[in-house]
């Protein structure tokens, strides 16, 4: 009787090592079949726009559709650094999908919110959530076009893609969630329901923001059912320093 306890627990304990095994393999980083996408190259800013270059690693993933680009504001430089470096915090050491997976999450604790595309067909879809925000077609991928985007002061933000389709893509605030009326990035203010800023207590309209953004490409896996969403790890693009209108 004890011969038999004493075997059936060394396979307890042997088999507590070899799932113990498995699960650091499978942590460490080298999964066979990992479907992933790379994020985009050379975020740059000058002024109120930042730039960033397309990743052609990305073209013979036969996923790729185009980039998603979230942001938010903030009245004080030390505080959107203070949440980026908790967001950022070991996303690079950690494999691709996983990666992806944590600073989406990290995303909604921290309240970003997309680039809002205005310029696409509403129907009956709100805007908010057709993706990718920017599509990057098939046919323009071998020229490694560069994407702007211009947060000016003018009515409308604008998103051009050299070498691409469009000749100005229109982007606003993602700012309340119950409603459509978007903000512009020249209109600073925030709203009782705006959800896309951190001011301090009793600040509503500062003269000065900070916007804090990361650039995602983005994809679809058409091999499973029911599709999933792929995005890469972010890009992220340095301050730009926003003045009120």
């Amino acid at each position: 009787m004890n011969r038999r306890l004493k075997g059936e627990g060394t396979i307890l304990v042997w088999g507590y090592f070899l799932l113990v095994f498995l699960f650091c393999f499978s942590s460490c980083g080298l999964p066979d079949n990992e479907t992933f996408l790379y994020p985009p190259d050379n975020a740059t800013i000058s002024g109120t726009s930042f730039e960033f270059k397309h990743n052609i690693e990305n073209n013979d993933a036969g996923f790729f559709q185009g980039y998603e680009i979230f942001y938010r504001l903030y009245e004080k430089s030390e505080q959107a650094n203070r949440d980026a470096a908790a967001i950022e915090s070991g996303l690079y050491e950690t494999v691709a999908t996983t990666g992806s997976l944590v600073f989406k999450e990290r995303l909604r604790l921290f309240m970003y919110k997309r680039l809002v595309n205005i310029d696409a067909v509403k129907g009956t879809q709100d805007v908010r959530t057709i993706k990718p925000l920017l599509v990057i077609n098939s046919e323009i991928l071998d020229s490694e076009p560069y994407i702007t985007i211009y947060f000016s002061a003018l009515t409308k933000s604008t998103i051009i893609v050299k070498e691409g389709p469009y000749a100005s893509l229109s982007v606003r605030r993602n700012n309340d969630e119950a409603d459509i009326d978007f903000k512009s990035f020249s209109d600073l203010t925030k709203d009782s329901n705006d959800e896309d800023c951190f001011y301090s207590e009793g600040t509503h309209n500062p003269q000065t923001a900070y916007l804090k953004a990361y650039i995602l490409a983005y994809g679809s896996d058409f091999t499973s059912i029911p599709f999933t969403e792929i995005v890469s790890k972010p890009l992220s693009v340095p301050l730009i320093t926003l003045i009120s209108e």
